[in-house]
């Protein structure tokens, strides 16, 4: 690449697929002709290669197609047309910088392989930093592309079910149609810059990025050393008020300005009803996408952010450069809590959200399967058939006053952990603490239920999947959540897992998608085993894996001291995995503070019940918790079909109802 030390087509990309105010995809969404939108270099051969600018477009947006490209026309005429400054090259060049200082560990085989595509495309001196050098803004080269960046240069591809095709690709047999443009669009785009079209309207060039830091400080740890002269290796408790708990660490092991901050909101709105899930669901789609405009700089800038729903309210994620990341905290939480959308854009993502439930309906079916055992294993978790059918009747007006009231009663559970001092800690929980103010209280701590199957014995659930392959799931659900059950759950399920596999796909070949897998939910033991197959009916299925159950007592016997020493330490090794970069360690101590382990020994603890199991305990394990003659607590999930011998359906109560089910079912915590 004979510009990849100045890498004028990088300037290209971060301008075109800029998301801020002024961008073509800020214009586009003005519209509601488009959802997502990138750009960048595409495929390449010896002697040519691509530029993409990719678009999502919506229904509405597909009827508009001539004036989705007058805006992209629009926008490079705009580039070609004015004096490109020399801040957008510097600031990429600083995040470019600080993404090879700071570059989160790789493991040593992904690092061997990067290296290996580098010397292809790199002289011998920046094989390393090759991706990342950037020596100079050249506007003589910058110009040079552009040119290319021409209607008359341009190729058009439309992908959508709506189109209609006149040939099959050779290989693959995909329908498609090539077609020229006009000569009169041609002319027309050819002439965008003299066009008065009021969709061209509002385009402009980002203003200067205020959230990048080219020297990021790191903070020396100030924290006091404990008993043995180390400073604390977890996370401390610094505040604990009535509902707001928070939590700090600062990193001293990795040594890198960034931090990530998890704030936990828990509203007991949230779970009251199942209409109030999937409005919980819409808002979190909805505040992202509001929200990506005016805080796009930040994410250029390396910090990042992320709202997602859990069982119990919503969780905020912030991550990446710790230096800025309170400017954005602050703007972040007071636009969540004045979310204000119009009607058109609540119906566009409302018919979205609907649409991708429904068509969880085409998934695989063993992922269909682990879906439902998920939602009658957790009544906070209703199913996706459930959410689409429950918000296709939401009107505006009802997700209006809901939003308004998402935040009015909540628990806060906060983490601050990476390049932050105490100070900065005090701080930034005094901004969360203000942006809910007089919202918050313990009483309103959300506890999330798990469906209480003991007792039940065998329960069949089966699911309806027209053309699917068949698929079955047998699901054991342990009672107690102490250390040894989950111990034995685990090294169970790492002992059979290779065996059921050999047996089930090598031997009797079942299917593709077979395995044994320790399946906890909401810190609940259980242990699946699961077979989809194209040519063998669930029942089949079921009884195969039921019979392989029954004789995993022979398979233990025939385990030798050697052969159990090496399974033991292979589960032990992954318990003991050290963390490799920041982010695993934070992810580690916001699971743990979910999950309600405040001395963060879980893991340890778990090492140790895993240590001193012996095989004898593991044989009484299976014989007495999994084999069908002890008639375990167990769903049998699988597939319906016209096909089945009802004679050869398993032994059990058949589930009709989910939400019955639920309804009907003792709960546990």
């Amino acid at each position: 690449d004979q510009f990849y030390l100045d890498k004028p087509e990088s300037i290209l990309a971060y301008l075109l697929g800029h998301e801020g105010k002024g961008s073509v995809l800020s214009s586009l969404k003005k519209h509601q002709w488009a959802l997502a939108l990138t750009a960048g270099s595409g495929i390449n051969g010896s002697n040519f290669k691509d530029f993409n600018i990719s678009i999502a477009l919506t229904e509405l947006g597909e009827k508009h197609l001539n004036e989705v490209v007058d805006i992209v026309l629009a926008y490079i005429s705009l580039l070609k047309n004015t004096k490109i400054a020399e801040y957008y090259y510097e600031e990429k060049q600083k995040i470019s910088n600080l993404a090879f200082v700071y570059h989160e560990k790789m493991r040593a085989l992904d690092s061997v392989s990067q290296l290996v595509i580098n010397m292809q495309y790199y002289p011998e001196e920046d094989y390393i930093f090759g991706d990342y050098v950037m020596s100079g803004m050249s506007k003589e080269n910058i110009d040079r592309l552009l040119v290319f960046l021409d209607v008359s240069n341009m190729r058009l591809t439309h992908i959508s079910q709506q189109n209609s095709f006149s040939k099959n690709s050779f290989w693959y047999q995909v329908p498609y149609h090539v077609t020229a443009i006009s000569e009169q669009q041609l002319l027309d785009w050819h002439n965008i810059t003299s066009s008065d079209k009021a969709h061209i309207k509002g385009l402009y060039l980002p203003a200067p990025n205020p959230y990048i830091v080219e020297e990021p400080a790191i903070y020396h740890n100030k924290e006091q050393p404990s008993n043995t002269g180390e400073a604390p290796r977890l996370p401390e408790k610094i505040i604990n008020k009535n509902g707001l708990v928070a939590w700090y660490k600062q990193d001293n092991t990795f040594k890198v300005p960034k931090g990530y901050l998890f704030i936990g909101i828990d509203s007991p709105l949230v779970v009251a009803n199942v209409a109030n899930i999937a409005m919980t669901r819409l808002f979190v789609d909805l505040y992202t996408d509001t929200v990506i405009e005016e805080n796009y700089e930040a994410e250029l800038a390396g910090i990042h952010y992320h709202l997602y729903a859990h069982q119990g309210g919503v969780t905020m994620q912030l991550s990446g450069y710790s230096e800025n990341q309170h400017l954005l905290l602050s703007k972040l939480l007071r636009r969540l809590q004045s979310h204000q959308v119009t009607e058109a854009h609540f119906l566009l993502f409302k018919k979205q959200l609907v649409q991708h439930w429904q068509n969880s309906g085409q998934s695989k079916s063993i992922s269909q399967l682990f879906a439902n055992l998920s939602s009658v294993m957790q009544p906070n978790n209703p199913t996706s058939k459930a959410m689409a059918q429950t918000l296709s009747q939401i009107s505006f007006n009802q997700y209006q006053q809901f939003s308004k009231q998402l935040f009015k009663q909540v628990t806060l559970e906060v983490l601050i952990h990476g390049n932050w001092l105490i100070e900065h800690a005090h701080q930034l929980c005094e901004v969360i603490e203000q942006s809910f103010v007089d919202n918050v209280n313990e009483k309103y701590a959300i506890q999330c239920p798990v469906t209480d199957i003991s007792t039940k014995k065998t329960l069949l659930l089966p699911i309806t999947l027209p053309e699917h392959d068949h698929a079955c799931v047998i699901y054991t659900a342990f009672e107690h959540k102490d250390d040894n059950s989950v111990a034995l759950s685990m090294i169970t399920s790492h002992i059979l897992s290779p065996l059921f596999f050999q047996q089930m796909r090598t031997e009797k070949q079942y299917g593709y998608l077979v395995g044994v897998g320790y399946v906890p939910i909401n810190s609940y033991p259980g242990i699946a085993f699961y077979i989809q197959s194209p040519h063998c009916d669930a029942f089949t299925l079921a009884k195969a894996m039921d019979e392989f159950i029954s004789n995993s007592i022979s398979f233990i016997d025939d385990i030798t001291d050697e052969q159990w020493q090496h399974l033991q330490q292979g589960l032990a090794s992954q318990l003991q995995e050290k963390d490799h970069n920041l982010r695993i360690k934070s992810q580690r101590f916001w699971a743990a503070i979910c999950n309600k382990d405040e001395t963060f020994k879980q893991r340890e603890n778990l090492l140790e019940a895993v240590l001193t199991l012996t095989l004898a305990q593991v044989k009484t394990f299976v014989t007495q918790s999994l084999v069908n003659s002890c008639q375990p607590d167990r769903f049998i999930l699988y597939s319906q079909s016209d096909l089945l011998e009802q004679a050869q359906k398993p032994k059990g109560e058949i589930i009709t109802d989910i939400d019955a089910f639920i309804k009907a079912s003792p709960l546990k915590y």
